[in-house]
Protein backbone atom coordinates (compact mmCIF):
# COMPACT_ATOMS: atom_id res chain seq x y z
CA UNK A 1 0.00 0.00 0.00
CA UNK A 2 1.68 3.38 -1.10
CA UNK A 3 1.80 5.68 1.41
CA UNK A 4 3.32 8.33 0.07
CA UNK A 5 0.56 10.77 -1.05
CA UNK A 6 -0.55 10.52 2.16
CA UNK A 7 2.52 11.40 3.62
CA UNK A 8 2.73 14.74 1.30
CA UNK A 9 -0.38 15.61 2.26
CA UNK A 10 0.14 16.07 5.77
CA UNK A 11 4.06 17.26 5.30
CA UNK A 12 2.15 20.28 4.08
CA UNK A 13 0.44 21.05 7.00
CA UNK A 14 0.95 23.61 9.95
CA UNK A 15 0.70 20.55 12.76
CA UNK A 16 3.39 18.35 10.66
CA UNK A 17 6.08 17.34 13.01
CA UNK A 18 4.28 19.10 16.14
CA UNK A 19 3.03 15.39 16.76
CA UNK A 20 3.51 11.62 16.02
CA UNK A 21 3.01 10.63 12.50
CA UNK A 22 2.53 7.23 12.33
CA UNK A 23 0.93 5.87 8.85
CA UNK A 24 0.95 1.83 8.22
CA UNK A 25 -1.36 -0.50 6.84
CA UNK A 26 -1.53 -2.51 10.41
CA UNK A 27 -0.12 -1.92 13.50
CA UNK A 28 3.45 -2.94 14.08
CA UNK A 29 4.21 -5.87 16.25
CA UNK A 30 7.03 -6.81 18.83
CA UNK A 31 9.78 -9.23 19.29
CA UNK A 32 11.91 -10.46 22.21
CA UNK A 33 15.63 -9.36 21.91
CA UNK A 34 16.45 -12.98 23.30
CA UNK A 35 14.53 -14.67 20.93
CA UNK A 36 16.32 -13.43 17.83
CA UNK A 37 19.55 -12.16 18.80
CA UNK A 38 21.29 -15.28 17.89
CA UNK A 39 19.93 -14.45 14.10
CA UNK A 40 20.68 -10.53 13.75
CA UNK A 41 23.04 -8.32 13.25
CA UNK A 42 23.08 -4.42 13.96
CA UNK A 43 23.07 -0.83 12.59
CA UNK A 44 24.09 2.18 14.18
CA UNK A 45 23.41 5.87 13.70
CA UNK A 46 25.32 6.77 10.53
CA UNK A 47 25.93 3.49 8.74
CA UNK A 48 24.61 2.12 6.04
CA UNK A 49 24.44 -1.69 5.46
CA UNK A 50 23.23 -3.80 2.51
CA UNK A 51 22.27 -7.27 3.65
CA UNK A 52 20.12 -10.28 1.68
CA UNK A 53 18.09 -12.57 3.85
CA UNK A 54 20.70 -15.08 5.26
CA UNK A 55 23.83 -13.19 4.61
CA UNK A 56 24.18 -12.07 8.13
CA UNK A 57 21.27 -13.33 10.08
CA UNK A 58 17.74 -13.22 9.22
CA UNK A 59 17.30 -9.27 11.27
CA UNK A 60 18.90 -6.29 11.39
CA UNK A 61 18.47 -4.68 14.90
CA UNK A 62 18.09 -0.84 15.51
CA UNK A 63 18.60 -0.08 18.82
CA UNK A 64 17.93 3.46 20.24
CA UNK A 65 16.52 5.43 17.27
CA UNK A 66 15.62 9.17 18.75
CA UNK A 67 16.62 12.23 16.53
CA UNK A 68 18.11 10.13 14.03
CA UNK A 69 16.39 8.11 11.21
CA UNK A 70 15.81 4.56 10.17
CA UNK A 71 14.45 3.99 6.48
CA UNK A 72 15.00 0.86 4.98
CA UNK A 73 14.87 0.08 1.43
CA UNK A 74 13.48 -4.01 0.97
CA UNK A 75 12.93 -5.56 -2.36
CA UNK A 76 10.23 -8.16 -2.53
CA UNK A 77 11.35 -10.59 -4.80
CA UNK A 78 14.68 -10.78 -3.65
CA UNK A 79 14.52 -10.35 -0.08
CA UNK A 80 17.58 -7.75 -0.16
CA UNK A 81 17.92 -4.93 1.64
CA UNK A 82 19.51 -1.48 2.17
CA UNK A 83 19.05 -0.11 5.52
CA UNK A 84 20.43 3.38 6.63
CA UNK A 85 20.50 5.59 9.39
CA UNK A 86 21.41 8.89 8.81
CA UNK A 87 21.48 11.76 11.54
CA UNK A 88 22.18 14.32 8.87
CA UNK A 89 21.43 15.40 5.28
CA UNK A 90 22.51 12.88 3.18
CA UNK A 91 23.39 15.01 -0.13
CA UNK A 92 23.16 13.89 -3.86
CA UNK A 93 26.55 12.30 -3.57
CA UNK A 94 24.78 9.96 -1.19
CA UNK A 95 22.00 9.38 -2.34
CA UNK A 96 23.50 8.52 -5.62
CA UNK A 97 25.58 5.91 -4.02
CA UNK A 98 22.52 4.12 -1.88
CA UNK A 99 20.70 4.08 -5.30
CA UNK A 100 23.80 2.25 -7.01
CA UNK A 101 24.28 -0.22 -4.33
CA UNK A 102 20.34 -0.85 -5.01
CA UNK A 103 20.99 -1.22 -8.71
CA UNK A 104 24.25 -3.46 -8.23
CA UNK A 105 22.13 -5.69 -5.62
CA UNK A 106 19.32 -5.64 -8.59
CA UNK A 107 16.80 -4.62 -6.38
CA UNK A 108 13.71 -3.94 -8.27
CA UNK A 109 10.43 -4.06 -6.63
CA UNK A 110 10.84 -1.77 -3.47
CA UNK A 111 9.40 -0.95 -0.61
CA UNK A 112 10.72 2.01 1.94
CA UNK A 113 9.58 2.25 5.51
CA UNK A 114 10.94 5.50 7.31
CA UNK A 115 10.88 5.35 11.25
CA UNK A 116 12.51 8.14 14.23
CA UNK A 117 13.35 11.30 13.40
CA UNK A 118 12.35 12.98 16.81
CA UNK A 119 12.91 16.47 15.84
CA UNK A 120 11.15 18.00 12.58
CA UNK A 121 14.53 17.76 10.36
CA UNK A 122 12.93 19.39 7.08
CA UNK A 123 16.83 18.43 5.51
CA UNK A 124 16.41 14.90 6.54
CA UNK A 125 13.34 14.61 5.53
CA UNK A 126 13.85 15.60 2.17
CA UNK A 127 15.57 12.70 1.32
CA UNK A 128 12.99 10.37 1.96
CA UNK A 129 11.14 12.32 -0.79
CA UNK A 130 14.09 11.96 -3.12
CA UNK A 131 15.21 8.97 -2.88
CA UNK A 132 11.26 7.72 -2.98
CA UNK A 133 11.30 9.14 -6.19
CA UNK A 134 15.08 8.38 -7.13
CA UNK A 135 14.19 4.53 -6.34
CA UNK A 136 10.76 4.57 -7.47
CA UNK A 137 9.86 2.99 -4.15
CA UNK A 138 6.49 2.59 -2.43
CA UNK A 139 6.59 3.77 0.95
CA UNK A 140 4.72 1.63 3.13
CA UNK A 141 5.10 2.68 6.94
CA UNK A 142 6.38 6.37 7.84
CA UNK A 143 6.29 6.24 12.12
CA UNK A 144 8.13 9.60 12.47
CA UNK A 145 8.41 12.49 15.56
CA UNK A 146 7.25 12.22 19.36
CA UNK A 147 9.11 11.70 21.98
CA UNK A 148 9.46 7.69 22.39
CA UNK A 149 12.83 5.78 22.08
CA UNK A 150 12.76 3.06 19.39
CA UNK A 151 13.96 0.17 19.40
CA UNK A 152 13.45 -2.03 16.15
CA UNK A 153 13.96 -5.35 14.00
CA UNK A 154 13.92 -5.55 10.38
CA UNK A 155 13.09 -9.06 9.14
CA UNK A 156 15.50 -9.54 5.98
CA UNK A 157 12.71 -12.72 5.05
CA UNK A 158 9.71 -10.81 5.49
CA UNK A 159 10.55 -7.34 4.61
CA UNK A 160 9.31 -6.31 7.79
CA UNK A 161 9.62 -4.13 10.73
CA UNK A 162 9.17 -5.25 14.47
CA UNK A 163 9.29 -3.38 18.19
CA UNK A 164 12.24 -5.23 19.60
CA UNK A 165 11.70 -5.54 23.58
CA UNK A 166 15.34 -4.84 25.00
CA UNK A 167 14.09 -6.22 28.15
CA UNK A 168 11.83 -9.24 26.99
CA UNK A 169 8.54 -7.38 28.27
CA UNK A 170 6.05 -5.02 26.95
CA UNK A 171 7.50 -1.51 28.29
CA UNK A 172 5.82 0.25 31.16
CA UNK A 173 4.31 4.02 30.48
CA UNK A 174 7.50 6.57 29.67
CA UNK A 175 9.58 3.92 29.93
CA UNK A 176 10.89 4.86 26.13
CA UNK A 177 10.81 8.29 26.97
CA UNK A 178 14.01 10.40 25.24
CA UNK A 179 16.52 11.30 28.13
CA UNK A 180 19.32 12.16 25.42
CA UNK A 181 20.09 15.80 25.19
CA UNK A 182 20.19 17.34 21.73
CA UNK A 183 23.42 18.90 22.44
CA UNK A 184 24.65 15.51 23.17
CA UNK A 185 22.70 14.35 19.71
CA UNK A 186 24.50 16.77 17.90
CA UNK A 187 28.06 15.87 18.77
CA UNK A 188 26.95 12.44 17.51
CA UNK A 189 25.95 13.50 13.72
CA UNK A 190 28.47 12.61 10.92
CA UNK A 191 28.31 11.48 7.52
CA UNK A 192 26.74 7.80 6.82
CA UNK A 193 29.28 5.30 6.34
CA UNK A 194 28.65 2.04 4.59
CA UNK A 195 29.48 -0.98 6.54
Amino acid sequence: MELFNEYSSMAGSQDFGKSRLRLASRERIHTSLSRIAAYSTRIETNQVKAVGYGEAGRYVLAEGITRDMLLTIYDVNTSQAVLLRPSKELGGAMEKRIAETVRKRRMGNLEMRAIGLQENDARLLACVGRLHSLLKAQLVEVDLFGNEMRHIAFDTRQGMCYDLLLLDRIYRPHELANAERPEDFEKRRSELEFV
